[in-house]
């Protein structure tokens, strides 16, 4: 469901319906919650961006089969809206015309640098008036306020919980063994290249690094390898994720040894081993956040489809066939 604190500008930009969704015709309902009409339009209209973003995409046969879906996902959010709407009415929770008065100075600032009359010109090429656009201002305000106190504000999770999901998923929170590796790499013309010039030249630079010579220096100067300008220097990296011919090498390097000239078809390289560390797995310290944000949404989900089960089951719902 698309509730958030967004709702400022109410999508007064896409209030038209436009372009006739593939399959659905214009008029007729969707839907209905007690006296609430969910018209085919109110469907179209809502979806309208994510209708677009799929004809850019896709075509024939999988685009009309995405559109049926975006419409009938369309359809069962704007069911929900309508029936947190409807119980808010019977229990006469209203928003006060001074905080909707408030969000509507808030956003002509925000929007339309406070300038009034560029905010109702934009109401009237969607063809709002004033009124209306207030109406759906208050209803999002509803909409946000009973989701915080049915959903939002009864999630707790505690640290108990945390931990637990922690230890069950610890080969999530792995970090394989890395070297931290600075490189040189001479590129060859042309892959494939048999010309022992590159090769070569790598070697009577590995031969000067033996000598001595500051790895950072000579790979800013001779290096054509993608990290030159930071002397070679590739951070912090799993062997894994290297060519295998560079893999095997790093494998048999200590830290601060240098390879010998590795000969690819592409290019020569000389690995420098900085430092090693070996495999960890990431402390409950520091994924705490991200763990207790996947259990605060599992759980908000699991309220909100509770809740939505319970106004269904308390107000009259219809959905209608819709066909081309």
């Amino acid at each position: 469901m698309k509730i958030g604190p967004a709702i400022l500008f109410l999508g007064v930009t896409a209030i038209s319906v436009g372009a006739q969704n593939e399959g659905v015709r214009l008029d007729g309902y969707a839907a209905v919650v007690n006296d609430r009409v969910i018209t085919i339009g109110d469907v179209l209209s809502y979806i309208q961006p994510d209708q677009d973003r799929l004809r850019e995409k896709y075509r024939g046969t999988e685009l009309r089969r995405r559109l049926e879906q975006l419409f009938e996902d369309g359809r069962k959010e704007l069911i929900e809206r309508a029936l947190i709407l409807e119980d808010a009415e019977e229990k006469k929770e209203t928003i006060p015309d001074r905080l909707v008065d408030q969000q509507m100075e808030a956003m002509i600032h925000e929007r339309f640098n406070n300038d009034r009359s560029a905010f109702l010109e934009a109401l009237r090429e969607t063809r709002m008036t004033v009124d209306d656009w207030r109406q759906k201002l208050k209803d999002r305000l509803t909409l946000m306020l009973a989701h915080r106190r049915e959903v939002a504000m009864r999630v707790i999770i505690s640290p108990s919980e945390i931990r637990r999901e922690y230890e069950k998923n610890l080969a999530k929170y792995r970090v394989p063994a890395q070297v931290h590796l600075s490189m040189i790499v001479i590129k060859k013309k042309d892959a494939g290249d048999t010309n022992a010039a590159p090769c070569a030249a790598a070697a009577a630079l590995r031969e000067r690094l033996a000598n001595g010579e500051e790895f950072s220096l000579l790979a800013r100067k001779e290096s054509s390898g993608p990290h030159a300008e930071e002397g070679g220097d590739w951070g912090w990296i799993a062997p894994s994720d290297l060519r295998p011919e560079l893999a095997r090498a790093v494998r048999q390097l200590k830290a601060g040894m240098l390879s010998p000239v590795i000969e690819t078809d592409d290019a020569c390289y000389i690995i420098k081993v900085i430092a090693r560390r070996p495999a960890s797995v990431k402390p409950l310290e520091e994924v705490r956040p991200e763990i207790e944000k996947k259990l605060r949404r599992n759980a908000e989900k699991r309220l909100y489809e509770a809740w939505i089960q319970r106004l269904r089951k308390k107000y009259f719902v219809k959905v209608f066939p819709v066909t081309p």
